[in-house]
């Protein structure tokens, strides 16, 4: 059966403060892996459905938002359930997650909700693999820099927002 839901909110990719667009880069990364592996294309495919699918949850559905995704990757259907959104310890920052303990791999996208011409925006700005015995933990440093672009945004909407 499939459940046809109502477009609530845009979904886009934010350059962060170096002029990177670091969400678009980590999907083009996604995508070289799973050129050549499996497990690879299983993360790509959740990852484009979870964006896919933040498009039609209301910023008041945020926060320990839990759901189940399928996805089909080489004809096999995978069904996950996540606890797709987490708010962080800087409001108004989110964290989209995607956990796959049985990859050693956990995704992470920061991203925070903001109106713009009576619009529900949300702008992801950074995107990372955390992996069970990180060397670094990126997370506080994502964190930051999204509430940054945050600031910025929120400051100058037209200058992001205006050609979404």
């Amino acid at each position: 059966m499939i459940y046809c839901m109502e477009k609530i909110a845009h979904v886009v990719s934010i350059k962060d403060s170096y002029g990177n667009e670091q969400v678009e880069q980590f999907r083009t990364d996604l995508i070289s892996e799973a050129k050549y592996n499996e497990k690879g294309l299983i993360k790509l495919k959740f990852f484009l459905r979870a964006l896919n699918y933040t498009q039609n949850i209301g910023k008041n559905q945020l926060h320990l938002h839990e759901t189940t995704l399928s996805i089909t990757s080489q004809g096999t259907e995978y069904e996950k359930t996540f606890t797709l959104f987490k708010a962080l310890r800087k409001q108004p920052i989110y964290e989209l997650r995607l956990n796959f303990p049985e990859y050693g791999s956990w995704i992470r996208a920061t991203f925070f909700p903001t109106y713009y011409e009576g619009q529900l925006y949300y702008c992801f700005v950074k995107a990372f693999t955390k992996t069970k015995k990180p060397e670094y933990d990126p997370t506080d440093t994502m964190i930051d820099e999204t509430y940054r672009v945050y600031q910025q945004v929120r400051s100058n909407p037209e200058a992001y927002l205006s050609e979404s």
